[in-house]
């Protein structure tokens, strides 16, 4: 694969989250506002996909089949893939990742600062994940918890099963918000699922300003209104939504923050709590006191 070298290539904004966080709504929302245009059927075209575990981008840009390498081999190549994109692109190019940030088995970084211009991160209360995760993959609130509580959760990764998806490192919650908000060294804004629901003109603003996006005040509200929850659900009903998962009833459930009081038992709060107090307390999420 042959990668330009010795050019500005800092093209790429990571739209970077623990998955049920809000990212589908963020990219619809990119989408209404990158586009002069959006018909209805945008929500099966949104930006940001493919996302950056697809096997299909990766096989692609590289040339190569994947089922045919070893995790270290697809690791190694998988910083060169972005570095392609970037070589391809004249304008900013948005990636969805639900991954953590970190570095590739041969210590380099998997989503290369010389292709970045930014990661827009976004964090949500990490006990309303739990309830939009469990019904996303139709598994118990405990299962759940002790997904979002393993330092060393991976997904895609059954020998016996070829995914759609590459490998991917999660890690817990709390691991999965420092290693992008902390360690990762890349320009970063972060913004809270809850303040996109309460401020959402500002907050809005504020990532087309981080990105470098001009765009009116009508047209930031028109976008927000054409990707506000109502108007995603009505579309899914209308036309489907490619990204739900197979067996799902319905991708666009709730649209609200705060649903843990009313759902989860005292066991469940306590066990997130437990785990996960110091980042939440750290991002305004003081639900444990």
């Amino acid at each position: 694969m042959e990668v330009i070298q010795n050019q500005e290539l800092r093209r790429i904004v990571w739209i970077a989250s623990f998955p049920k966080s809000g990212s589908t709504w963020f990219r619809a929302f990119l989408s209404n506002i990158l586009s002069i245009k959006t018909d209805e059927y945008f929500i099966n075209n949104l930006i940001g996909t493919p996302m950056a575990s697809s096997r299909r981008l990766f096989d692609f840009h590289t040339g190569v089949s994947s089922s045919e390498l070893t995790e270290m081999e697809i690791d190694s190549l998988r910083p060169l893939v972005y570095k392609n994109i970037a070589t391809k692109s004249e304008d900013n190019i948005f990636i969805k990742v639900h991954e953590s940030w970190r570095k590739t088995l041969g210590g380099y970084p998997l989503f290369p600062p010389e292709v970045t211009k930014g990661v827009i991160y976004i964090i949500r209360n990490p006990l309303d994940i739990v309830i939009s995760y469990a019904h996303h993959s139709s598994k118990k609130y405990g299962e759940i918890v002790k997904f979002m509580n393993d330092p060393d959760l991976s997904v895609c990764k059954k020998p016996d099963r070829l995914y759609n998806q590459l490998p991917q490192l999660y890690s817990d919650w709390s691991g999965h918000v420092t290693s992008w908000v902390d360690s990762s060294g890349l320009p970063l804004l972060t913004i809270r699922y809850e303040d996109m629901l309460n401020d959402d003109f500002n907050i809005f603003s504020k990532t087309l300003d981080f990105i470098g996006l001009q765009r009116s005040k009508k047209e930031i509200e028109i976008a927000i209104y054409k990707s506000n929850f109502t108007s995603l659900v009505e579309m899914e009903k209308k036309i489907g939504f490619r990204e739900k998962p197979v067996g799902m009833k319905n991708f666009f459930r709730q649209g609200y923050s705060g649903e843990w009081q009313n759902v989860l038992d005292n066991s469940t709060i306590k066990e997130i709590c437990n785990s996960h107090y110091q980042i939440m307390e750290r991002f305004g999420y003081n639900n444990c006191y």
